[in-house]
């Protein structure tokens, strides 16, 4: 699928990065005074995510190679384990029929597979391994129409560009907070539609209904 995007000033990369930040950003992660690995799960701004899953898995997508290298340095502060990458929505599809991860932090202009199909194939696909996986989209566009666009196709979170440490744990905790809530509700909607019947076989929404029809 093509998606017509606003052109793109000559200031940022084909990613809609600026490269003066991406490049501020990279020296920033590689100061050795900065600090950039956490001293356990305690004290890593996605704690509470690696508290509830220590497996932690996450999957970058993104045909720009020192993007993916920038995004997997900082998981890798925050002790996430493992760190996947994929080099466009096509590439994501296939490693995800290998192995789900647990969450995907995907570009949005990519080829030959961009974003939105990409999370389009996720959630619709009748093979797609979880149709329900948090996605996190990357973008330099913020204007409120696009992000409206974007978020019609299932999207969990939308990230600007430039990525930085703190963005990144924000939309990281958002997003896994969200998803594990719906798991939860959807849970106990389950439960709720197996619980005991009532009288005479009606289980108690029934009889709720028969209360209401009378």
């Amino acid at each position: 699928m093509s998606i017509k995007l606003p052109a793109k000033t000559s200031t940022k990369t084909a990613t809609g990065y600026d490269k003066s930040a991406l490049g501020r950003e990279q020296r920033r992660m590689a100061q050795p005074s900065e600090k950039k690995v956490w001293k356990g799960a305690a004290e890593s701004p996605i704690a509470g995510v690696l508290a509830r899953n220590p497996n932690f898995r996450v999957m970058i997508v993104d045909d720009n190679r020192p993007v993916r290298h920038l995004v997997r340095s900082i998981l890798l502060a925050f002790g996430v384990a493992h760190v996947d990458e994929a080099d466009d929505g096509g590439d994501a599809i296939r490693r995800l029929l290998k192995e789900t991860p647990d969450l995907v932090i995907t570009d949005l202009e990519m080829a030959p597979m961009n974003g939105l199909e990409f999370t389009r194939q996720v959630r619709q696909n009748p093979q797609s391994p979880n149709p329900n996986l948090p996605i996190i989209v990357m973008t330099s566009y913020t204007e409120k129409e696009r992000i409206l666009e974007i978020s019609r196709v299932g999207l969990t979170e939308v990230m600007a560009k430039p990525v930085t440490p703190k963005l990144l744990s924000r939309n990281i905790t958002t997003a896994m907070e969200n998803y594990e809530r719906t798991l939860r509700e959807r849970e106990e909607l389950a439960r709720a539609n197996q619980a005991p019947q009532g009288v005479a076989g009606t289980t108690a929404e029934q009889e709720d209904t028969d209360y209401f029809a009378i």
